[in-house]
């Protein structure tokens, strides 16, 4: 099965069963605010006024919504990427119809638009363009000084352009960077990724990978602390074996080191501060806990835990999952 198919399927699966969305459902504006809003009553964000929208507090919106994940889902993957665009959209104040037609194609899955990322060193502006499921579509979204945001469709990339890196989060996504000087349709141009535009994007890799490491100890440590409390064995609960609680202490300081730093990171990042070398070390101590924790949770849950009953086997590949991405 392809990412895009993998993307469609989860992101209908999800948004059919929680946002009760169906063939007949009106997918206007209006209704991808309350998509936002769902966020906060499902617990994964605060509700926010979308015109109070701003990249920071996102951002730590974005820490709440991993470290309060149950496993690294799609679905939550999907939900913080429709937060992100919806602060996009937001800039469209004089774009109605370019609005509509974009939110409805991020709530079906067809499109995806990024922060777009300003080289400020040399002047040039670096513009991400979405993929589409079925027939490709590219919406370009070009910043103007006097204009302000705008958004153009595209079914075919310019000629002068060419496809590059790939970036974005668990493949969810592939943002494709057009490259050239010359005025293209539209007076969008779009510029070179040069190493300053590639560190912003490499700053918020990390955090997000960051994120997703405390997520999934947390709840790995909450699933090995509710097997051995609740199973019994020898006629006690396993809880009432000293080397159980050893294993899980361990586990659990290792953890908190983790969540106390990326609290910190956390502030940092949200007040547009540089996390290159920060993160990078972080990342590196996440991915040996991270690996390590999920290990101790399926231990103590015997060979019960290689079994799809316990959730505990899903954290433990997803950890091994999330080391092969971020290295």
């Amino acid at each position: 099965m392809s990412e895009v198919s993998i993307y469609q399927e989860t992101l209908d699966r999800f948004v059919k069963s929680e946002m009760q969305l169906n063939e007949q459902t009106e997918i206007s504006w209006g209704y991808f605010q309350s998509v936002y809003k769902k966020l906060a009553e499902l617990g994964f964000t605060e509700v926010i006024m979308l015109e109070d929208v701003d990249k920071p507090l996102l951002l730590k919106n974005m820490a709440q919504i991993f470290t309060k994940s149950s496993h690294l889902s799609l679905a939550l993957a999907i939900l913080w990427q429709l937060a992100v665009n919806l602060t996009v959209l937001n800039e469209l104040e004089d774009s109605s119809e370019a609005k509509e037609a974009l939110a409805a194609s991020i709530v079906k899955g067809e499109a995806y638009v990024n922060w777009p990322w300003h080289n400020l060193s040399s002047g040039d502006r670096v513009y991400p363009l979405s993929f589409g499921s079925g027939e490709e579509k590219y919406f370009i979204l070009d910043g103007d000084e006097e204009m302000g945001f705008r958004v153009s469709l595209r079914l075919t990339l310019p000629v002068d352009s060419q496809s590059v890196e790939r970036f974005g989060w668990s493949g969810l996504k592939e943002i494709r960077w057009a490259i050239g000087e010359e005025e293209l349709q539209d007076s969008i141009y779009l510029g070179k990724l040069s190493k300053p535009g590639f560190e912003a994007v490499q700053d918020l890799e990390r955090f997000l990978t960051i994120a997703c490491t405390v997520g999934l100890m947390n709840m790995a440590l909450k699933a090995g602390y509710k097997f051995v409390t609740e199973r019994v064995q020898f006629g006690q609960k396993i809880w009432d074996f000293q080397a159980i609680k050893h294993y899980l202490a361990d586990a659990y300081s290792k953890y908190q080191v983790v969540n106390i730093a990326f609290a910190e990171l956390t502030e940092y990042f949200s007040r547009g501060s540089k996390i290159t070398g920060e993160g990078k070390e972080l990342q590196r101590v996440g991915f040996d806990y991270v690996q390590q924790i999920t290990d101790i949770a399926l231990q103590v849950h015997g060979g019960s835990g290689y079994m799809r009953e316990y959730p505990v086997q899903r954290f433990w590949r997803d950890g091994m999952l999330l080391i092969l991405y971020g290295k």
